[in-house]
């Protein structure tokens, strides 16, 4: 279905689903020189809206999850109202859902591959445990449960990127039913025990939804499943699951040590955080963990229908062709339902052939312009990204920054926000009006992350923000990222496609 039209600045292209709290559009945005970006606005459905109770604990969570900055968390840009009308719009994910990948590994007659289910876990919670321990950058503790952990609601992107969406929407929604009798607040067959039975919760409700993830990835079986909601809750309140060993003679016992760990019923038997839970996932794998390509690889190869469709989406958009653009958006609407509503990374084996081309060349060698008018700024990025085989090109200022990009193009840009007289968001501007660099990723530093940095950010153009002090490896993670995906959307696809 498509239907376009506008709501304030975006531009509504199709309706990707209608769920119990919120409808889903694909929307675009015009920015400088004619840059036009995709996002997913979620509008909130009125009978949600118009209780004052829910707009105030929107508001308020909103902006905490719009705050959240990690490479495994799906950006939320912008939240507010518009005619009256709350919404929040976030980036738009390239890729599948995980439903999407556990149903085509099922019609193979096989889980998905071991090493990509556990890199999954393993993203899962490191992204969980960076948003159970958030601090907003006044230093106040900010902790945020996601309580909505399901396949549904984590992403596989065609680069290769694990993203876990809908943040802090669940707990907005549950916030405004705590006082119903009876009200359970999550998704039938991923929820807690705890949150069955209406205790209150804290990050280890995430550490056992992502154990019922791990244990069906290995094993290609759903673990809760019943005849109807009812039994289903009953199941994991009452029952201990079965080790994935029962049904996977040939699975690691360490792995199913793990799993049934972050299954226990008694949250206090379980890993004590989501960070415990991925570094054991670590160990027990071994060398079987996948890295960022060869989940890219994955899904390129058994999901190409939907790469190329993005592809031509990019084109059309490149090329202005609105009609174009809405007819194969509506295409997309049933491939994107999903939108609804750092440590050591193991290798998995070598891709062959124009898959190993694209990993090497969209990462080491790449060229990256960093902005920053602090020396100490400018050094801890270069240090970081020089030690991983890239090139850097530094400018103190975004007047420099202007004068280096007519000498020559960089394959991925990062400023800092606040700077003299050009600071980064007007950088970047400039840098869209030029159409040769619209498609540069550009990756903003920022101090706060704001809400409101982040709108100003979307309005002009940028893909990502890095919240200062970064770590390392989120900072290494984000650059490989949007180097990748501009390599694997922008190649041309094959004949025929």
């Amino acid at each position: 279905m498509t239907s376009s039209h506008h709501f304030g600045k975006y531009e509504f292209i199709t309706l990707l689903s209608v769920g119990g709290m919120a409808e889903v559009h694909l929307a675009c945005i015009a920015g400088p020189g004619g840059f036009r970006k995709f996002v997913v606005v979620k509008r909130i459905l009125p009978d949600l809206q118009d209780d004052p109770k829910f707009a105030a604990m929107f508001e308020t969570e909103a902006r905490v999850t719009a705050s959240l900055s990690h490479s495994n968390i799906a950006q939320v840009f912008e939240f507010g109202q518009i005619d009256e009308q709350l919404f929040l719009s976030m980036e738009f994910i390239h890729g599948i859902d995980l439903v999407k990948a556990i149903k085509r590994a099922q019609r193979m007659g096989q889980p998905v591959p071991r090493g990509l289910a556990l890199r999954v876990v393993r993203d899962l919670g490191l992204a969980l445990h960076y948003a159970h321990t958030f601090v907003d950058p006044s230093g106040v503790p900010r902790p945020v449960i996601h309580r909505d952990v399901t396949p549904r609601n984590v992403m596989l992107s065609h680069s290769g990127t694990v993203k876990i969406i809908d943040f802090g929407i669940a707990k907005v929604a549950g916030s405004v039913t705590e006082t119903s009798v009876g009200s359970v607040k999550g998704s039938v067959g991923y929820m807690a025990p705890e949150q069955i039975t209406g205790e209150e919760l804290d990050g280890r409700c995430d550490v056992f939804s992502v154990g019922i993830i791990l244990h069906e990835l290995l094993t290609g079986l759903r673990l809760f499943a019943a005849a109807d909601p009812s039994a289903a809750m009953r199941r994991v309140v009452l029952e201990q699951a079965p080790s994935p060993l029962s049904i996977v003679p040939d699975l690691p016992p360490a792995l199913a040590a793990v799993t049934m760990k972050a299954l226990e019923r008694n949250r206090n038997a379980r890993f004590a955080t989501a960070r415990d839970l991925a570094l054991a996932i670590e160990e027990a794998a071994g060398n079987t963990l996948f890295d960022e390509y060869a989940i890219g690889a994955w899904v390129r190869e058994h999901f190409p229908e939907q790469l190329e469709r993005t592809r031509s989406l990019l084109e059309s958009l490149d090329k202005r062709e609105d009609s174009l653009v809405r007819a194969i958006a509506g295409s997309l609407a049933g491939d994107t339902d999903h939108q609804t509503g750092r440590s050591r990374v193991l290798v998995a084996p070598p891709l062959a052939g124009d898959e190993a081309t694209i990993s090497f060349d969209a990462t080491r060698g790449a060229t990256v312009l960093v902005v920053d008018d602090s020396p100490v700024g400018l050094k801890l990025v270069s240090l970081r990204l020089e030690a991983e085989g890239f090139r850097v090109v530094t400018c103190r200022s975004g007047e420099e920054a202007l004068e280096t990009l007519e000498q020559m193009k960089p394959d991925l840009i990062i400023s800092d926000v606040r700077m003299g007289s050009l600071d980064g968001f007007e950088l970047c501007a400039r840098v869209r009006e030029r159409q040769e660099l619209q498609a540069l990723p550009f990756i903003f530093l920022s101090a706060s992350c704001s809400a409101e940095e982040r709108a100003r950010g979307l309005a002009v153009g940028g893909d990502d923000f890095l919240r200062k002090p970064f770590e390392p490896a989120d900072l290494l993670a984000r650059v490989r990222a949007h180097l990748h995906r501009v390599a694997v959307l922008r190649r041309p696809g094959p004949p025929g496609a």
